[in-house]
């Protein structure tokens, strides 16, 4: 089960707020000291988030996405609207990166040695209907073509852009229309060619905002809930509705 996105193609809008919430262990010895550390296994995430203008669609939408999940009760994938859903974001040794057989990884510099177009890549699993921004910043010593995509099976997005000298951001933003449960998030390089490659962002809307770095974990979330049982919305207008949904999400 997944949260919906709007029919703008975002999760969110402004304002909203995220907190992240962790439990702090205390200990007090026979000496009378007293030992502080972090519950690594009690932290959680919650997100509110503040939806106006929506329409009688997007309200069915919404109340029928917490309907299936009976409030509090079932647990669904949400996609951080103010994070990087990609994991290790600027280091491309890691094995969450599929490197193709002839691509060549020394830190940030990316090389191709094949004869052929050769891709870096990384799998999300996300929904294959949402809408999506990918996003690189590269730079190179001389100009040199480079694609950035998302695709499943099926489909592909993508934008090539020749880049040369100081770093650059190329982006494409879309969707695949599919139905799809993963969705691979990478760049491609032609034969011979040789990058510094910065970072990679993926994210869950149509346009590319601010880059987060990430480590050990990406903004996917598949423990999320709902904090409130039922909706309570405001009438502005005709197709004109507003509301405010709570959201929380185990960080592990």
């Amino acid at each position: 089960m997944t949260f919906p996105q709007l029919e703008t193609g975002a999760l969110a809008q402004c304002p909203l707020k995220k907190r992240r919430v962790a439990r702090t262990v205390r200990t007090e010895t026979p000496s009378g000291a007293t030992i502080a550390r972090a519950d690594a296994g009690s932290q959680w995430y919650e997100w509110e988030l503040h939806l106006g203008v929506l329409t009688r669609a997007e309200r069915d939408a919404l109340d029928n996405f917490v309907q299936a999940t009976e409030g509090r009760l079932r647990e669904f994938v949400f996609i951080d609207p103010l994070g990087n859903l990609l994991c290790w974001s600027e280091d491309f040794t890691q094995a969450v990166w599929t490197k193709e057989p002839q691509i060549q990884v020394i830190g940030r510099q990316i090389t191709n040695a094949g004869q052929a177009s050769q891709r870096v890549y990384q799998v999300a699993t996300v929904p294959g209907s949402y809408c999506y921004t990918a996003a690189v910043s590269v730079s190179t010593a001389q100009p040199t073509p480079v694609t950035v995509f998302f695709a499943d099976d099926a489909s592909r997005v993508s934008e090539s852009t020749i880049v040369s000298g100081d770093p650059q951001v190329i982006s494409v933003s879309g969707s695949l229309h599919s139905t799809a449960n993963q969705v691979r998030f990478g760049f491609e390089l032609p034969p011979g060619a040789s990058v510094h490659l910065d970072w990679m962002a993926g994210v869950a809307q149509p346009g590319f905002g601010t880059y987060q770095r990430t480590y050990d974990r990406g903004g996917v979330y598949t423990r999320t809930r709902m904090a409130q049982d039922e909706l309570a919305w405001t009438v502005q207008g005709p197709d004109f509705y507003s509301t405010t949904l709570k959201l929380t999400a185990w960080a592990g």
